[in-house]
Formats: structure tokens, sequence, C-alpha cells
């Protein structure tokens, strides 16, 4: 299947949508299997959107200033030809935006900040500047006129280069090969312990033809994993706590909450305040559901994360609960997520 052409625009969340037997769940159980894709993995993402429409937001008030009624022109003069051509930098714009999911956009940025600095030093007062309108002819630009862009696209640089170079300021991640998780998150979950001899993870693993690369998470191994992080050295043992602090803020009204396995009756338990410990299972479903599709966020720092019909038991506080945990909590991974 090829999916390079989607890819190219790979962002942070990606939802697919569509009828029922349309091929979503057979795409992205496709897309996950292939080699690894770069990523602007940044807490800064939001940062670096800002500084772009900032720049290109004072770049065109700037000219308005100057041309008030044209939209789409050329500025050209007679010593060096064409200076500015508002089409070009809207593509500037359009590039950098599809560039930041994954690419690195120093190149682009340091295409944009020479750009700048040609047309300052090709600005001349002794030449004669030309406006030509998109769908009209070329007319004479006064002298009044010509001085006030020059002087306005001077303060157009003095903002911009500096912006500029805040952009390459920020680092751009890779995410190689053996860093990188693929898990999969089946329709088909649950927080019970099903014990060893059922394992629906094998089963689906097959069924989809996935490798060892692509690792199933369907919440079936979530009590062994609260054991073995608690029973973990300090640094591992954080993943569970700060999980755990996620839980009694967004969940439970800033309750404490505490997670621990009872090896020897095979049951998870949770305890939520002052309440009595109790299986998790106790749980409604929608907060079984969360739970299942959050902590792999938690025990791994980057890579894909494929969630089939995330919506399952959800009503939509706990829907939107969990779009706030993907916008703004999870962005300090480096981890795209892709829902069916």
């Amino acid at each position: 299947m090829r999916t390079w052409k989607l890819r190219e625009n790979f962002s942070k969340v990606n939802i697919f949508i569509g009828p029922n037997n349309s091929g979503k769940s057979k795409f992205i159980r496709e897309l996950i299997k292939q080699k690894p894709i770069p990523y602007y993995g940044t807490k800064n993402w939001a940062t670096i959107i800002d500084i772009i429409e900032n720049i290109f937001l004072t770049v065109n008030k700037k000219l308005s200033e100057v041309f008030t009624k044209s939209n789409h022109f050329i500025v050209s003069n007679s010593t060096s030809g064409m200076l500015i051509d508002t089409e070009e930098l809207a593509n500037y714009k359009i590039t950098l935006f599809e560039y930041i999911p994954n690419y690195d956009i120093s190149n682009i940025v340091t295409q944009l900040e020479h750009r700048f600095v040609l047309i300052q030093s090709a600005m001349v007062q002794n030449s004669s500047y030309f406006l030509l309108e998109k769908g009209s002819s070329s007319f004479g630009i006064e002298s009044s006129i010509a001085q006030k862009f020059i002087e306005k696209f001077k303060e157009i640089k003095e903002y911009t280069i500096p912006q500029l170079e805040k952009l390459k300021g920020f680092r751009f991640l890779l995410i190689g090969e053996k860093e990188m998780s693929r898990i999969y998150i089946p329709s088909v979950r649950t927080l019970r312990f099903l014990g060893s001899n059922v394992n629906l993870k094998d089963k689906t693993k097959g069924e989809y033809g996935f490798e060892d690369v692509v690792e199933i998470y369907n919440g079936q191994d979530f009590p062994e994993e609260v054991f073995k992080l608690t029973n973990s050295p300090f640094i591992e043992k954080q993943k569970l706590t700060q999980f755990e602090k996620l839980l009694s803020k967004d969940f439970f009204d800033s309750k404490d909450v505490k997670l621990t396995f009872h090896k020897e009756k095979e049951v998870l338990l949770i305890k939520i305040g002052e309440e009595i410990e109790r299986p998790i299972h106790e749980l409604g479903d929608g907060l079984q559901m969360l739970i299942i599709l959050t902590f792999p966020f938690f025990t791994n720092d980057s890579g894909i994360i494929a969630i089939e019909e995330p919506e399952l038991f959800l009503h939509p506080g706990l829907q939107k609960i969990f779009v706030n945990f993907l916008i703004f909590k999870s962005c300090n991974r480096k981890i795209s997520n892709i829902f069916s």
C-alpha cells in the first residue's frame, strides 16, 4: 500500500473518517508497519506556528500600508527587476506549514532570510519602481510611494530577520528505527487480567500480519505492567507515578490515586482518595477505556500510536478530556497518533 504522499503531511494527531468497510482500519494497520518518519517533536511546536503566522501577518500588514488596494501583486524596479511577489511569499508560508510535521524547516527559513536580505539590498533611491497587479498591466509608482515602500520594507526586514533566526534555533528531532515504538490499540480492549492462557495480543498480531516491530496494546497487560513498574528502580517507577497524577487531576477531582496489582488474586486494584481499595473493573467502562488509551504515552517516549475507534464507551465529556490530553499533555513526547 502506498502511503508516502499522506505521510509528507503527517501530523501529531491524524484522524481517518469514513463509512463502514471503507478501508480505514486496514489503512492505518498498513501505515503503522512503514519505516519511521521524522517529526518536529518539540513542546514548542505551537510557538513555531505562532512565529510563522506573525511573520507573514506583519509582512502583509506593512505592504498593505503602502499598496492599500492591492492583494496579489509584484513590485519591481529598473535596477534589479522583481523585488516582491506576494504569491511567492504566500507559497513560503504554505511550505513552512507543510514541512513542520515531518521535516527540518531550517533550510526553508534560511532561503526566506536570504530573500529578505537580497530585496533590501536591491532597493535603491534613484531607481524607478513598478507595480504589477495580478490580472492587469504594470504601471509606474510615484516617487513618494516608492520611498514609503522602501521604508516599510526596512521595517519588515528588521522584524522578520530576528524571528527567522529564532525559528532556526528550534532543533528538529529525528525518530530513529531503534528508538521508535509502533503501538496498535485494537477496538477489543479490557483492563481485566485474563491470565496467561488467554492471549488476544498474539491472535491480533497474527490476524493482521504485524511483525515484532508492532506492539499490540489492548489493556490486557496493564495489571502486569503496574506490578512491574511498582517494583522497578526510581526512574521507571516515576512513569507510574506520573500516570497516577494524571488520573488524579483529570479524572478524579485531584483525589490521590494509587494502582496496585494483587498477584495472588490476579486483580488490579485502584484506590481513590479515602475510598476503600477496589478492583479497577468496577470503574465505569468509559474511565477504563481512557486509562487504556492514555497509559502507552507514559511508557513510550517516541513513535506512532494507532487507535481503532477511540470514542468507544466515551461520552462527549470524556472524549474532550482525551482530546485535551493529546493536544496539551502529550506534546513533550515524540509521538504521533492515528485514529480510525
